[in-house]
């Protein structure tokens, strides 16, 4: 078998096949694990957190990731009532709170609502 050249280490070392890459197993795991490194960091994406400014770096798996940590998204969250409610939701919510409304009985509402009792 021919000598390799080891493309983590450098080291000559005679290869046991011909595919081989690595003089040893902890070369070749350390080599792959830097490929899946810089694969990750070729797809991150730089953003800025919602609550504190600061640098939100969302990788491929995470693509719409806007804080920084699971504290801060609370805090956002508790600020501002959390995100907006579409129009046609309310309007629903609205409805079916009429429907139930009208489904009480006059002697159970309260006085404010026109009921003499």
């Amino acid at each position: 078998m021919p000598e390799i050249r080891c493309r983590r280490c450098g080291d000559l070392f005679t290869a046991r096949r011909s595919t081989a890459r690595y003089c040893s197993g902890a070369c070749r795991v350390a080599g792959h694990r830097r490929k899946a490194r810089d694969r990750t960091l070729d797809r991150r994406v730089d953003r800025v957190c919602l609550q504190c400014e600061t640098e939100v770096i969302g990788f491929w798996e995470r693509p719409d990731k806007r804080f920084c940590s699971n504290a801060c998204r609370q805090t956002y969250y508790r600020d501002c009532g959390g995100p907006p409610i579409p129009a046609d939701v309310l309007a629903a919510i609205g409805a079916l709170a009429a429907e139930l409304r009208d489904q009480v009985s006059p002697a159970t509402r309260p006085k404010d609502e026109g009921n003499p009792a």
